[in-house]
């Protein structure tokens, strides 16, 4: 046999057995993503389900209302989540307005991103924060709302120094932290306000 032979039925018996694995790699990989795409569409169900009956305890419009926007303002949602209220102040804003959503969870924010592209609100700006700063510069946001966030805060003097410092003239901070459940987490005005006013 010779050795131009011996390569050839080597290099055979190679791909006969590396094409069976490539094929069953194949089938391994479209079905994790059909999982993948299967978890995050019922995800995303979830969430709809969940803001709903959120809407009834939260009054998101009494929420959205103190931060006086306007078509065109600049708002920024610190601790965004998946988007509860960034997707409505998307609205409040206008096409000429901006929010900015800022979580420290990308997972979250993946979820906002794709929330948003879906119902065609093109006006959210998506930022990954820190524990101790919303990466905001100075003087860029008109309103900073902080809902059912200021109980987590690790950092809050520098979270609120920072946030201060990115609000425009005659801006607005407000600050809610209200649950269904009236007893599951509640911050009271007088903790927010000291610091808050000692900041701005």
């Amino acid at each position: 046999m010779s050795l131009s032979t011996s390569v050839s039925r080597f290099r055979n018996s190679i791909v006969s057995i590396i094409r069976p694995a490539l094929v069953l790699l194949s089938v391994f990989l479209v079905l994790g993503s059909a999982g993948v795409a299967y978890q995050g569409v019922r995800t995303l169900q979830r969430l709809t389900a969940v803001e709903a009956d959120r809407d009834q305890w939260q009054r998101p419009a009494d929420v959205i209302r103190p931060l006086n926007l306007k078509d065109g303002s600049v708002v920024a949602d610190f601790g965004s989540g998946a988007g509860y209220f960034a997707l409505k102040l998307s609205d409040a804003v206008g096409g000429r307005g901006e929010v900015i959503a800022i979580d420290l969870r990308r997972l979250s924010l993946l979820f906002l991103r794709v929330r948003a592209f879906i119902q065609g609100k093109h006006n959210i700006r998506i930022v990954v924060g820190d524990p101790d700063n919303p990466h905001l510069p100075a003087a860029t946001v008109d309103s900073v709302l902080i809902a059912n966030t200021y109980h987590e805060l690790t950092e809050a003097q520098s979270i609120l120094s920072q946030l201060s410092r990115a609000l425009r003239h005659g801006g607005r901070l407000v600050v809610v932290d209200r649950s269904e459940a009236a007893d599951e987490h509640h911050v009271s005005p007088e903790i927010v306000e000291g610091p808050a006013q000692s900041r701005i």
